[in-house]
């Protein structure tokens, strides 16, 4: 029976089993963001089993 897929997700950040693109990184510096901030974002594995996270982004509350 396979694992659920938040299981797998929450397995590959604890172990660091997972990449991020260029878009992601150029991301996470534009909005001021960490890894320790990307690491709860969902992204999904690649054929190699590792997690790919895509891009990145701070959620912010619309201006008024």
């Amino acid at each position: 029976m396979p694992r659920r897929a938040i299981e797998r997700i929450r397995d590959a950040i604890r172990t660091a089993a997972y990449d991020m693109t260029s878009h992601a990184v150029e991301e996470m510096a534009e909005d001021s963001l960490d890894f320790a901030d990307i690491e709860t974002a969902i992204g999904r594995f690649t054929g190699t089993g590792r997690y790919l996270i895509i891009t990145v982004y701070e959620v912010t509350e619309p201006e008024l």
